[in-house]
């Protein structure tokens, strides 16, 4: 007996390439989104850290610091970090400190914001 069935190999072949070829195209999007979804979560964390930050700056500022006392303790806590803050301080109409405050690192700012208090002479 000649038995002369055909191979389908070819078949299989080109289904398993297919096969192969939607795997790859997924991972390529799992990655792309991995890496979308990392950068937001650094963003997320420098926003945070951030927000704290030019709280305390806020409060120090309202509390009676100066400016020189804010900043040894920003550099302080912003030594190891990615993040900077940039303080101008301005003087308004009715004996009224102005602070402004940005956080900002080497790509983005953060965070802008002003803060004001009323300066007693006694």
């Amino acid at each position: 007996m000649n038995n002369n069935r055909k191979s389908k190999s070819g078949i299989f072949l080109i289904e398993l390439c297919i096969v192969i070829a939607v795997f790859a195209a997924c991972a390529a999007i799992s990655l792309k989104v991995l890496s979308i979804a990392d950068t937001e979560l650094s963003y997320s964390v420098n926003l945070s850290e951030a927000k704290s930050l030019s709280a305390y700056i806020a409060e120090s500022y309202k509390s009676g610091m100066t400016l020189e006392e804010i900043e040894s303790v920003i550099s302080e806590e912003t030594e190891n970090g990615s993040l900077s803050a940039d303080i101008t301080e301005r003087q308004g109409e009715y004996n009224v400190s102005y602070l402004d405050i940005e956080i900002v690192d080497k790509d983005r700012s953060y965070i802008t914001i002003t803060c004001a208090r009323r300066n007693d002479n006694g």
